[in-house]
């Protein structure tokens, strides 16, 4: 809907190495930005360490809409059960939404 898309911040955590899904932090940033690159070049990938477990939470989307005024409203996601769930069309998740 957004003419214009200023930047994209995606925050994710590696796995515990010992995982069996695990992949490293540079092939994660790696397959990202090929399949990101070329929807949208002013992307940005945060990845954080799997002892941040308390400290991330993957079940939220925020996303700043500003107008041409210069004014924004924040729109906030919620998902109950994460990305993961979100993005696996055999799952189901709710998703709420606050202003």
């Amino acid at each position: 809907m957004a003419k214009e898309v200023e930047k994209i911040v995606i925050h994710c955590r590696e796995l515990h190495y010992k995982d069996a899904n695990y992949e490293s932090s540079y092939r994660i940033n790696d397959g990202l930005e090929a399949t990101l690159k070329p929807l949208i070049d002013k992307v940005s990938i945060e990845i954080h360490s799997f002892k941040d477990k308390k400290n991330f939470h993957d079940r939220s989307v925020d996303i700043r809409m500003i107008d041409a005024d210069g004014s924004s409203v924040l729109h906030k996601y919620d998902l109950s059960g994460g990305i993961d769930k979100l993005m696996d069309i055999k799952a189901e998740t709710k998703v709420y939404r606050y202003e």
